[in-house]
């Protein structure tokens, strides 16, 4: 596949909520422009999760400014949210945005995929790979992945 694409990535978890924005480009700086999650152009059927506390909190409610967000299982100490991008993409940014109730996310880790197979661990070039999200409700916190990676599947 050709790495033509970019991704800007938000989330809103436990509240999680994710808005890619991408556009084929040569350079990151041009990567503005909305994937589809937001907006649900990007279908239900291409988010996935490790578990979900209810059917309310469901992996495509993981969406920006979503009204419900994703909940993981009580208990699920590894949880996860994947999204199937479909092709490979330029990930530059994440944003994790958490819910005006109080819920949400101190740290995430950030994994991906080419092939939803093989997974990799994100770490920044100042060697970070744990990195700080909400710290207050109702706060989108937005993270800039230097270097960008490339993925069909991010992970959070």
């Amino acid at each position: 596949m050709a790495w033509s694409s970019c991704l800007k990535t938000s989330l809103h978890f436990i509240y999680f909520v994710l808005l890619f924005t991408t556009r084929p480009a040569p350079v990151c700086s041009q990567c503005d422009q909305a994937l589809g999650l937001e907006d649900g152009r990007l279908p239900d059927s291409q988010f996935s999760a490790s578990s979900v506390y209810n059917s309310g909190y469901s992996p495509w409610e993981a969406r920006i400014n979503s009204s419900a967000g994703w909940i993981a299982s009580y208990g699920d100490t590894h949880a996860y949210l994947t999204v199937n991008l479909t092709q490979e993409m330029r990930v530059t940014e994440v944003a994790v945005q958490s819910a005006n109730n109080g819920w949400f996310t101190r740290k995430i880790k950030i994994f991906y995929s080419l092939d939803n197979l093989i997974w990799h661990t994100y770490t920044s070039l100042d060697k970070k790979s744990v990195f700080i999200a909400n710290s207050a409700h109702n706060q989108v916190v937005r993270i800039r992945l230097v270097p960008e990676i490339k993925s069909g599947y991010p992970q959070f």
